[in-house]
Protein backbone atom coordinates (compact mmCIF):
# COMPACT_ATOMS: atom_id res chain seq x y z
CA UNK A 1 0.00 0.00 0.00
CA UNK A 2 1.56 3.31 -1.56
CA UNK A 3 0.50 6.53 0.39
CA UNK A 4 1.02 9.48 -1.16
CA UNK A 5 0.06 12.97 0.36
CA UNK A 6 -2.29 15.01 -2.09
CA UNK A 7 -0.26 18.48 -2.58
CA UNK A 8 -2.75 20.51 -5.30
CA UNK A 9 -1.05 23.15 -7.40
CA UNK A 10 -3.18 26.08 -9.53
CA UNK A 11 -4.37 23.89 -12.40
CA UNK A 12 -3.02 20.21 -10.83
CA UNK A 13 -5.55 17.78 -11.42
CA UNK A 14 -6.04 13.98 -9.99
CA UNK A 15 -5.70 11.09 -11.77
CA UNK A 16 -5.88 10.33 -15.62
CA UNK A 17 -8.71 13.20 -15.76
CA UNK A 18 -7.86 16.97 -16.43
CA UNK A 19 -11.55 17.97 -15.17
CA UNK A 20 -14.34 16.85 -13.22
CA UNK A 21 -17.05 19.04 -14.94
CA UNK A 22 -20.59 17.75 -13.86
CA UNK A 23 -24.11 18.57 -14.89
CA UNK A 24 -25.73 21.10 -12.19
CA UNK A 25 -27.36 19.59 -9.15
CA UNK A 26 -30.97 21.26 -9.88
CA UNK A 27 -33.19 22.37 -6.61
CA UNK A 28 -35.67 19.26 -7.40
CA UNK A 29 -32.71 16.82 -7.68
CA UNK A 30 -31.57 17.87 -4.33
CA UNK A 31 -35.24 18.14 -2.86
CA UNK A 32 -35.60 14.81 -4.39
CA UNK A 33 -33.14 12.94 -2.16
CA UNK A 34 -32.16 15.61 0.89
CA UNK A 35 -34.66 17.07 3.51
CA UNK A 36 -33.40 20.42 3.30
CA UNK A 37 -35.03 22.22 5.75
CA UNK A 38 -33.52 19.71 8.43
CA UNK A 39 -30.12 21.54 7.47
CA UNK A 40 -28.27 24.89 8.00
CA UNK A 41 -25.16 26.70 6.23
CA UNK A 42 -22.30 26.51 8.69
CA UNK A 43 -21.28 29.58 6.45
CA UNK A 44 -24.32 31.70 8.28
CA UNK A 45 -23.45 30.65 11.57
CA UNK A 46 -19.47 30.09 12.04
CA UNK A 47 -18.10 32.16 9.19
CA UNK A 48 -17.70 32.11 5.29
CA UNK A 49 -14.72 29.69 5.76
CA UNK A 50 -17.41 27.13 6.14
CA UNK A 51 -19.86 28.15 3.34
CA UNK A 52 -21.77 25.17 1.82
CA UNK A 53 -21.17 23.24 4.48
CA UNK A 54 -24.30 22.01 6.10
CA UNK A 55 -25.49 20.77 8.94
CA UNK A 56 -28.23 19.54 11.21
CA UNK A 57 -26.57 21.51 14.26
CA UNK A 58 -25.30 18.57 16.31
CA UNK A 59 -24.53 19.36 20.38
CA UNK A 60 -20.61 19.08 20.97
CA UNK A 61 -21.29 16.34 23.52
CA UNK A 62 -22.82 14.35 20.33
CA UNK A 63 -20.14 14.87 18.15
CA UNK A 64 -17.81 13.91 21.42
CA UNK A 65 -19.24 10.72 21.35
CA UNK A 66 -18.48 9.73 18.20
CA UNK A 67 -15.32 11.44 17.13
CA UNK A 68 -11.88 12.32 19.10
CA UNK A 69 -9.13 15.37 18.54
CA UNK A 70 -7.54 13.27 15.77
CA UNK A 71 -10.65 14.41 13.39
CA UNK A 72 -11.15 17.80 14.54
CA UNK A 73 -8.37 19.86 16.73
CA UNK A 74 -5.84 17.36 14.55
CA UNK A 75 -7.51 17.15 11.25
CA UNK A 76 -5.14 18.86 9.30
CA UNK A 77 -2.00 15.87 10.45
CA UNK A 78 -4.86 13.67 10.12
CA UNK A 79 -5.21 14.47 6.65
CA UNK A 80 -1.77 14.80 5.40
CA UNK A 81 -1.10 11.69 7.00
CA UNK A 82 -3.32 9.51 4.96
CA UNK A 83 -4.14 11.02 1.93
CA UNK A 84 -4.20 8.66 -0.87
CA UNK A 85 -5.72 9.52 -3.82
CA UNK A 86 -3.81 7.42 -6.22
CA UNK A 87 -4.41 4.54 -4.02
CA UNK A 88 -8.36 4.68 -3.46
CA UNK A 89 -8.87 5.54 -7.29
CA UNK A 90 -7.87 2.00 -8.13
CA UNK A 91 -9.80 0.67 -5.08
CA UNK A 92 -12.83 1.99 -6.20
CA UNK A 93 -12.73 0.92 -9.69
CA UNK A 94 -11.57 -2.70 -8.94
CA UNK A 95 -15.02 -2.90 -6.52
CA UNK A 96 -16.84 -1.18 -8.88
CA UNK A 97 -15.60 -3.51 -11.83
CA UNK A 98 -16.49 -6.65 -9.50
CA UNK A 99 -19.97 -5.34 -8.61
CA UNK A 100 -20.40 -4.69 -12.46
CA UNK A 101 -21.17 -0.95 -12.20
CA UNK A 102 -20.54 0.85 -15.21
CA UNK A 103 -19.14 4.19 -14.81
CA UNK A 104 -21.35 6.12 -17.23
CA UNK A 105 -24.60 6.97 -16.97
CA UNK A 106 -25.75 9.76 -14.28
CA UNK A 107 -25.41 8.36 -10.56
CA UNK A 108 -26.07 10.01 -6.99
CA UNK A 109 -24.11 8.62 -4.58
CA UNK A 110 -23.78 8.95 -0.95
CA UNK A 111 -20.22 8.74 0.68
CA UNK A 112 -20.08 7.91 4.52
CA UNK A 113 -17.30 9.38 6.79
CA UNK A 114 -15.52 11.76 3.55
CA UNK A 115 -12.89 12.73 5.71
CA UNK A 116 -10.31 15.53 3.48
CA UNK A 117 -11.28 13.33 0.12
CA UNK A 118 -9.34 10.29 -0.06
CA UNK A 119 -12.71 8.92 -1.96
CA UNK A 120 -14.83 11.58 -2.74
CA UNK A 121 -12.15 12.80 -5.39
CA UNK A 122 -11.77 9.64 -6.84
CA UNK A 123 -15.72 9.43 -7.17
CA UNK A 124 -15.70 12.46 -9.40
CA UNK A 125 -13.36 11.15 -11.48
CA UNK A 126 -15.11 7.79 -11.87
CA UNK A 127 -18.21 8.65 -11.86
CA UNK A 128 -18.00 12.10 -13.79
CA UNK A 129 -21.45 12.74 -14.58
CA UNK A 130 -22.77 12.00 -11.09
CA UNK A 131 -24.17 13.67 -7.70
CA UNK A 132 -21.91 13.04 -4.57
CA UNK A 133 -23.27 13.66 -1.09
CA UNK A 134 -20.07 13.97 1.16
CA UNK A 135 -20.37 13.07 4.93
CA UNK A 136 -18.47 13.80 7.77
CA UNK A 137 -19.15 14.87 11.47
CA UNK A 138 -16.19 16.48 11.80
CA UNK A 139 -16.78 19.99 10.80
CA UNK A 140 -12.71 20.26 10.53
CA UNK A 141 -12.46 17.43 7.91
CA UNK A 142 -15.11 18.54 5.98
CA UNK A 143 -13.29 22.16 5.47
CA UNK A 144 -10.53 20.25 4.87
CA UNK A 145 -12.55 18.59 1.62
CA UNK A 146 -14.11 21.86 0.49
CA UNK A 147 -10.64 23.49 -0.30
CA UNK A 148 -9.39 20.80 -1.90
CA UNK A 149 -12.17 20.48 -4.33
CA UNK A 150 -11.67 24.20 -5.12
CA UNK A 151 -8.24 23.59 -5.70
CA UNK A 152 -9.16 21.04 -8.19
CA UNK A 153 -11.56 23.57 -10.02
CA UNK A 154 -14.48 20.79 -8.82
CA UNK A 155 -17.30 22.89 -9.90
CA UNK A 156 -19.68 23.31 -6.93
CA UNK A 157 -23.01 21.72 -8.16
CA UNK A 158 -21.09 18.39 -8.44
CA UNK A 159 -21.29 17.63 -5.01
CA UNK A 160 -23.13 18.96 -1.37
CA UNK A 161 -20.80 18.43 1.84
CA UNK A 162 -22.73 17.71 4.67
CA UNK A 163 -21.81 17.06 8.96
CA UNK A 164 -23.96 14.03 9.42
CA UNK A 165 -24.17 11.25 12.46
CA UNK A 166 -24.46 8.22 9.55
CA UNK A 167 -26.51 6.03 12.67
CA UNK A 168 -29.03 8.65 11.67
CA UNK A 169 -29.26 8.98 7.60
CA UNK A 170 -32.75 8.65 7.55
CA UNK A 171 -32.98 12.19 9.34
CA UNK A 172 -31.53 13.33 6.13
CA UNK A 173 -31.89 11.37 3.46
CA UNK A 174 -35.07 10.03 1.83
CA UNK A 175 -35.46 6.50 1.40
CA UNK A 176 -34.51 4.98 -2.02
CA UNK A 177 -32.51 7.91 -3.06
CA UNK A 178 -28.71 6.84 -4.26
CA UNK A 179 -27.55 4.58 -6.55
CA UNK A 180 -24.34 3.95 -4.53
CA UNK A 181 -22.98 4.26 -1.06
CA UNK A 182 -19.19 4.43 -0.17
CA UNK A 183 -17.70 4.29 3.12
CA UNK A 184 -13.98 4.50 2.93
CA UNK A 185 -12.46 2.65 6.60
CA UNK A 186 -15.43 4.23 8.07
CA UNK A 187 -17.25 1.05 9.76
CA UNK A 188 -14.30 0.08 12.10
CA UNK A 189 -14.56 3.96 14.01
CA UNK A 190 -18.28 3.14 15.26
CA UNK A 191 -19.85 1.40 18.04
CA UNK A 192 -22.78 -0.17 16.19
CA UNK A 193 -21.57 -0.26 12.48
CA UNK A 194 -25.16 -2.96 11.95
CA UNK A 195 -27.47 0.27 12.58
CA UNK A 196 -25.61 2.18 9.30
CA UNK A 197 -25.91 -0.75 7.39
CA UNK A 198 -29.47 -0.83 8.36
CA UNK A 199 -29.54 2.79 7.55
CA UNK A 200 -27.60 2.18 4.26
CA UNK A 201 -30.27 -0.22 2.86
CA UNK A 202 -32.93 2.60 3.45
CA UNK A 203 -31.18 4.98 1.78
CA UNK A 204 -29.97 2.62 -1.42
CA UNK A 205 -32.25 2.38 -4.61
CA UNK A 206 -33.69 -1.10 -5.63
CA UNK A 207 -30.21 -2.54 -6.91
CA UNK A 208 -28.26 -0.32 -5.46
CA UNK A 209 -24.99 -1.40 -3.98
CA UNK A 210 -23.18 0.09 -1.25
CA UNK A 211 -19.61 -1.12 -0.50
CA UNK A 212 -16.91 -0.48 2.51
CA UNK A 213 -13.18 -1.05 3.05
CA UNK A 214 -12.36 -2.52 6.04
CA UNK A 215 -9.88 -4.18 8.90
CA UNK A 216 -10.57 -7.89 9.35
CA UNK A 217 -8.99 -10.68 11.99
CA UNK A 218 -7.78 -13.75 10.39
CA UNK A 219 -4.98 -11.75 8.80
CA UNK A 220 -4.19 -9.50 11.16
CA UNK A 221 -4.22 -11.88 14.04
CA UNK A 222 -1.61 -14.06 12.38
CA UNK A 223 0.44 -10.84 11.92
CA UNK A 224 0.14 -10.63 15.73
CA UNK A 225 1.50 -14.25 16.52
CA UNK A 226 4.18 -13.12 14.02
CA UNK A 227 4.77 -10.25 16.29
CA UNK A 228 4.57 -12.10 19.65
CA UNK A 229 7.25 -14.07 18.41
CA UNK A 230 9.46 -11.06 17.11
CA UNK A 231 9.07 -9.64 20.41
CA UNK A 232 10.49 -12.99 22.13
CA UNK A 233 13.29 -13.91 20.06
CA UNK A 234 14.20 -10.06 19.87
CA UNK A 235 15.86 -11.07 23.38
CA UNK A 236 17.49 -13.63 22.69
CA UNK A 237 19.60 -11.73 19.59
CA UNK A 238 22.47 -9.84 19.38
CA UNK A 239 21.25 -7.46 16.11
CA UNK A 240 18.84 -5.64 18.18
CA UNK A 241 15.05 -4.84 16.27
CA UNK A 242 14.62 -0.98 17.46
CA UNK A 243 12.96 -0.07 20.79
CA UNK A 244 10.07 2.13 18.92
CA UNK A 245 9.84 -0.89 16.82
CA UNK A 246 8.98 -3.28 19.40
CA UNK A 247 6.81 -0.88 21.08
CA UNK A 248 4.20 -0.32 18.01
CA UNK A 249 4.59 -4.33 17.61
CA UNK A 250 3.44 -4.53 21.31
CA UNK A 251 0.61 -1.71 20.51
CA UNK A 252 -0.80 -3.35 17.18
CA UNK A 253 -0.77 -6.82 19.60
CA UNK A 254 -2.77 -5.30 22.07
CA UNK A 255 -5.36 -3.44 19.66
CA UNK A 256 -6.08 -6.57 17.73
CA UNK A 257 -6.87 -8.64 20.66
CA UNK A 258 -8.67 -5.52 21.98
CA UNK A 259 -10.67 -4.89 18.84
CA UNK A 260 -11.44 -8.64 18.01
CA UNK A 261 -13.64 -8.53 20.82
CA UNK A 262 -17.09 -8.07 19.40
CA UNK A 263 -18.57 -6.25 22.84
CA UNK A 264 -17.94 -2.84 22.85
CA UNK A 265 -19.04 -2.00 25.93
CA UNK A 266 -16.18 -1.73 27.60
CA UNK A 267 -15.28 1.66 28.34
CA UNK A 268 -11.75 1.51 26.68
CA UNK A 269 -13.62 1.72 23.52
CA UNK A 270 -14.61 5.26 24.18
CA UNK A 271 -10.73 6.29 24.09
CA UNK A 272 -10.54 4.22 20.84
CA UNK A 273 -10.93 5.62 17.10
CA UNK A 274 -10.29 2.71 15.81
CA UNK A 275 -13.15 -0.01 17.47
CA UNK A 276 -12.92 -3.12 15.32
CA UNK A 277 -11.75 -5.51 13.19
CA UNK A 278 -13.98 -7.63 11.44
CA UNK A 279 -14.89 -11.15 10.95
CA UNK A 280 -16.09 -12.05 6.97
CA UNK A 281 -19.49 -13.64 9.11
CA UNK A 282 -19.95 -10.33 10.99
CA UNK A 283 -21.10 -8.67 7.39
CA UNK A 284 -22.49 -12.13 5.80
CA UNK A 285 -24.69 -12.23 8.64
CA UNK A 286 -25.69 -8.91 9.02
CA UNK A 287 -26.36 -8.48 5.20
CA UNK A 288 -29.08 -11.84 5.11
CA UNK A 289 -30.33 -9.86 8.70
CA UNK A 290 -31.22 -6.55 6.73
CA UNK A 291 -32.46 -8.18 3.16
CA UNK A 292 -29.72 -7.37 1.08
CA UNK A 293 -29.52 -9.94 -1.74
CA UNK A 294 -25.95 -10.42 -1.49
CA UNK A 295 -22.71 -9.78 0.48
CA UNK A 296 -19.02 -10.25 -1.30
CA UNK A 297 -16.15 -9.86 0.60
CA UNK A 298 -12.70 -9.39 -1.55
CA UNK A 299 -8.89 -8.84 -0.41
CA UNK A 300 -7.59 -5.31 -0.89
CA UNK A 301 -4.73 -6.55 -3.23
CA UNK A 302 -3.99 -8.68 -6.12
CA UNK A 303 -0.58 -9.42 -5.22
CA UNK A 304 -0.36 -12.04 -2.85
CA UNK A 305 3.49 -12.55 -2.76
CA UNK A 306 4.49 -10.43 -0.04
CA UNK A 307 1.29 -10.07 1.32
CA UNK A 308 2.10 -9.92 5.32
CA UNK A 309 5.49 -7.98 4.34
CA UNK A 310 3.47 -5.33 3.03
CA UNK A 311 1.05 -4.69 5.56
CA UNK A 312 3.99 -5.05 8.00
CA UNK A 313 5.79 -2.22 6.16
CA UNK A 314 2.22 -0.01 5.75
CA UNK A 315 1.73 -0.51 9.95
CA UNK A 316 5.02 0.99 10.50
CA UNK A 317 5.52 3.77 8.32
CA UNK A 318 1.97 4.93 9.20
CA UNK A 319 2.84 4.23 12.72
CA UNK A 320 6.23 5.33 13.41
CA UNK A 321 7.15 6.77 9.70
CA UNK A 322 10.16 3.36 9.97
CA UNK A 323 11.68 1.78 6.62
CA UNK A 324 11.00 -1.95 7.42
CA UNK A 325 14.58 -2.76 5.53
CA UNK A 326 16.35 -1.56 8.41
CA UNK A 327 14.40 -4.51 10.45
CA UNK A 328 17.12 -6.92 11.17
CA UNK A 329 17.16 -9.93 8.98
CA UNK A 330 16.06 -12.62 10.79
CA UNK A 331 12.93 -10.23 11.89
CA UNK A 332 12.10 -10.14 8.36
CA UNK A 333 12.69 -13.86 8.24
CA UNK A 334 9.81 -14.86 10.43
CA UNK A 335 7.20 -12.55 8.40
CA UNK A 336 8.67 -14.15 5.36
CA UNK A 337 8.38 -17.53 6.28
CA UNK A 338 4.18 -16.86 6.55
CA UNK A 339 4.33 -15.07 3.07
CA UNK A 340 6.11 -18.49 1.78
CA UNK A 341 4.24 -20.66 3.74
CA UNK A 342 0.77 -19.62 2.82
CA UNK A 343 -0.92 -20.31 -0.90
CA UNK A 344 -2.39 -17.45 -2.52
CA UNK A 345 -5.86 -19.22 -1.89
CA UNK A 346 -5.00 -19.03 1.74
CA UNK A 347 -4.14 -15.86 2.13
CA UNK A 348 -6.95 -14.60 0.34
CA UNK A 349 -9.16 -16.42 3.57
CA UNK A 350 -6.26 -14.31 5.68
CA UNK A 351 -7.70 -11.24 4.98
CA UNK A 352 -5.82 -8.32 6.57
CA UNK A 353 -7.99 -5.51 4.77
CA UNK A 354 -11.09 -6.21 2.82
CA UNK A 355 -13.93 -4.47 0.05
CA UNK A 356 -17.62 -5.65 1.07
CA UNK A 357 -19.96 -5.13 -1.48
CA UNK A 358 -23.51 -5.62 -0.02
CA UNK A 359 -26.20 -5.51 -2.93
CA UNK A 360 -29.89 -4.39 -1.98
Amino acid sequence: MVNRTLNPKKGETFGAKSNCEITSMGHQELVGIINMDALENLGNLLGKKYDDIWSPLYKQSEINNHIHDQFTVNAQEYAKKYQNIEYWVSLLRAAFNHAKIKEFGKKMILDLGSGAGNTILPLLEIFNNSIIIATDLSVELLYILSNHLKKFDVKNNSYKLIQCDIHELNKIFKNNSFDIVVGGAILHHLYDPKKVLKQCYYTLNEEGIATFFEPFENGNLLLSLLYQLIISQNKLEKEKVPGSVINIFKQLVNDFEIRSNINKSNDIFKLLDDKWIFKRNYFEDIANDIGFKSCEIEPLTTDFKKYFEAQSKTYLRLSIGFEYAKLPLWSREIIKLADITFSEEMKRDLLTEGCIILKK
